[in-house]
């Protein structure tokens, strides 16, 4: 009898530790995944921080296209340039998205030195639009982070 009682202890000792085991290890398991979250976030935070644009030049070159010049103002590169939007209106209507290759067009980078195919600071990035009539009268463009400029097209 005094065996039986032993083992019995001894068998919930184990299952206490082992669930002990698990809730820890999950916990564990769990922090960790929250503290990487936090780390991608405020990665990602500094990056919008330090990205700015400002539209330098805009100009309706020929019917249905719009030439904009943008100027990397801020302290960090611009690299998803496939992911920026750039929004026209015309007036009395709605706002239209245009996206990469189907809306805008990159034309060139200048100076591009440093990290050819990437829009470091400091460098003019220039774009052609297409659009439909009527012409448009405002452009905003938005970088893949969401720093954003907006002009009145200048006729």
């Amino acid at each position: 009898m005094a065996f039986a009682s032993i083992l019995a202890s001894a068998v919930g000792i184990l299952l206490l530790i082992i669930t002990a085991y698990v809730i820890v290890g999950g916990t564990l398991t769990t922090t960790e995944t929250v503290v990487n979250a936090q780390t991608d976030m405020t990665a990602l935070h500094v990056k919008m921080l330090g990205t700015a644009v400002q539209i330098e030049y805009t100009n309706i070159s020929a019917p249905g296209r719009l030439d904009v010049s943008i100027l990397n103002t801020g302290t960090e590169p611009v690299t998803d340039l496939a992911h920026m939007d750039v929004l026209v209106k015309s007036t009395g209507g709605p706002p239209v998205l245009k996206i990469k290759d189907s809306g805008w067009s990159l034309v060139s980078i200048t100076p591009d030195t440093v990290h050819p195919n990437q829009w470091d600071p400091g460098e003019l990035l220039n774009m052609t639009v297409s659009f439909s009539d009527p012409a448009p009268e405002w452009v905003q463009v938005t970088t893949a982070n969401g720093a954003l400029s907006s002009s009145y097209i200048k006729t």
